[in-house]
C-alpha cells in the first residue's frame, strides 16, 4: 500500500472503513496507522463526508433527478429482443411519430422488394416505365398483349 493508493481508496469509498472493499481494508488501516499523511487524507475525507451528509435536496430538486433515473431504468431495457421488436413495430397509442413507424417500415420493405425485383429481372426488353406500370396495375389488357407480342 502506498499513499496514492490509500488516497484513491478514501476518495472513492469515503472515510468510513466499513465501506471499503474487504480485500483492501486491512492493508489500508495498517497503512493509516503508520503514515501521518494518510491520517491527514482521512481527516479531509471525513470533513467532505460530513459536508455531503449535511446537504439535503428539496422536493422540487428531486423531481428531475427521479425522472432521469426512471428514464434510464426503463422496463424496455430488460425485455427480450423479440419483445422489443414487437413493441417497436406495434407501438402503444401515443405520439404520431411512433404510430407511423410500422407504416414507414412497410413502405421501406415494399420499395426494397420492387428494387430487388427489378434488379433480379431476367433482362427482357421491358422498360422501367413499363415495369412500374405493370406493378401499379395501370395498364390495360390490350397493352399487356402488345407487350407480350414484342417479346
Amino acid at each position: 500500500m502506498n499513499f496514492k493508493r490509500f488516497k484513491k481508496i478514501v476518495e472513492t469509498w469515503g472515510s468510513d472503513p466499513t465501506r471499503w472493499p474487504d480485500d483492501l481494508r486491512a492493508s489500508a488501516l495498517e497503512f493509516m496507522s503508520t503514515e501521518p499523511d494518510a491520517c491527514d487524507a482521512m481527516n479531509e475525507a471525513k470533513s467532505f463526508d460530513r459536508l455531503l451528509d449535511g446537504y439535503r435536496l428539496c422536493e422540487t430538486q428531486l423531481d428531475p433527478l427521479r425522472l432521469a433515473i426512471e428514464k434510464r431504468v426503463s422496463v424496455g431495457q430488460y425485455l427480450a429482443p423479440i419483445d422489443q421488436i414487437i413493441g417497436w413495430l406495434f407501438p402503444r397509442p401515443g405520439s404520431l411519430r411512433t404510430a407511423l413507424r410500422p407504416l414507414g417500415m412497410s413502405c421501406l420493405l415494399l420499395i426494397s422488394g420492387i428494387v430487388l425485383g427489378y434488379l433480379g429481372s431476367s433482362g427482357d426488353d421491358v422498360t422501367l416505365d413499363e415495369e412500374i406500370a405493370l406493378l401499379a396495375g395501370a395498364m390495360q389488357p390490350e397493352l399487356l398483349y402488345l407487350l407480350e407480342q414484342q417479346q
